[in-house]
């Protein structure tokens, strides 16, 4: 009688492991000097920005502040902070001089934007997301990424764009031991509290690497003139006209511009080899950028009332 042949268990295959993206090599790598940021210019913020906004980033950006350790990362005193903003909700006026600690600054500052929710609306942040995950090159993501900024409106951007700029001079001043990485993960769920967790700090960590390219003077400009068509309060402009067909009439100048930048709506871009078209980028945000102002910005004039 044969003898059974012997049960071979089948090779494993020795699978390479498939190493980390290049472009997120380069984000995590990346290192931000005094140098990086000497030639930028000062973020000019919306008249419409609450004083305790302005006067935590006017404290943050003093350079004692910059070399405090932990900056964002180290909690601040909440009595303290809890403290100050029942001040603030009482109209009263607080001297930021006497509070010696920049960590209650820090947590003042997260508090006001977690309670107005700023500077960042759950449309745009789902919006960045899908631009910074889902793109084929760094070229698209950072075209997609200005597309979505471009119709943000223009306090939302600025408070933006001076957080952005304030961490990329923490993490350059020597002697606070925060790097990219860390200091986005700290505040990444304050800015963007819609997100998943996990991708909260790659999407703010973008933005402070990429601060040049992100926030030119193209998307800036375009914010600053195109909005006041855009806003449903703005009656001396006139708004968008739809044709029979239903898309959005481009006879105005402004919007040509805005256009320019960010593509006609559900209209296929020619894009580099082995990237997807940006209309499959768009979807169904992107139908109507009046609608979509409208939808994402409806309590904005009423916001100029608050006291602080």
């Amino acid at each position: 009688m044969a003898e059974a042949e012997p049960i071979v268990p089948p090779r494993r295959r020795n699978r390479k492991k498939k190493g980390p993206n290049k472009d997120e090599v380069v984000l995590r790598s990346r290192v931000i000097t005094l140098a990086d940021n000497e030639a930028l210019p000062d973020v000019e913020l919306d008249a419409r920005v609450l004083p305790a906004i302005r006067k935590c980033l006017e404290f943050l950006n003093k350079p004692s502040s910059l070399k405090e350790e932990g900056l964002f990362r180290v909690p601040g005193n909440q009595r303290v902070v809890q403290e100050i903003y029942h001040q603030l909700e009482q109209g009263e006026e607080v001297n930021f001089n006497t509070i010696l600690e920049a960590s209650n600054v820090c947590g003042l500052l997260k508090r006001v934007l977690r309670e107005e929710e700023l500077p960042i609306d759950p449309v745009t942040a789902r919006r960045l997301l899908k631009a910074i995950d889902r793109s084929h090159s760094h070229a698209q993501r950072l075209r997609r990424v200005r597309r979505t900024l471009a119709v943000v409106s223009y306090m939302r951007l600025s408070i933006l764009q001076l957080l952005t700029l304030t961490f990329r001079k923490i993490i350059a001043t020597p002697g606070n031991l925060m790097n990219a990485s860390n200091l986005t993960t700290a505040v990444g769920p304050t800015i963007f509290p819609t997100l998943p967790i996990l991708k909260t700090g790659v999407v703010l960590e973008f933005l402070v690497v990429y601060y040049v390219d992100v926030f030119t003077s193209e998307v800036i400009d375009i914010v600053k003139s195109i909005q006041p068509q855009l806003a449903p309060s703005d009656s001396s402009q006139a708004a968008p006209t739809s044709s029979a067909d239903g898309k959005t009439s481009t006879s105005s100048p402004r919007l040509q511009r805005l256009l320019a930048l960010l593509g006609e709506a559900g209209e296929a871009e020619e894009g580099a080899e082995g990237e997807a078209p940006d209309a499959d980028y768009q979807g169904e945000d992107d139908v109507d950028y009046n609608a979509m102002y409208s939808d994402m910005h409806p309590e904005e004039p009423a916001m100029t009332v608050r006291s602080f």
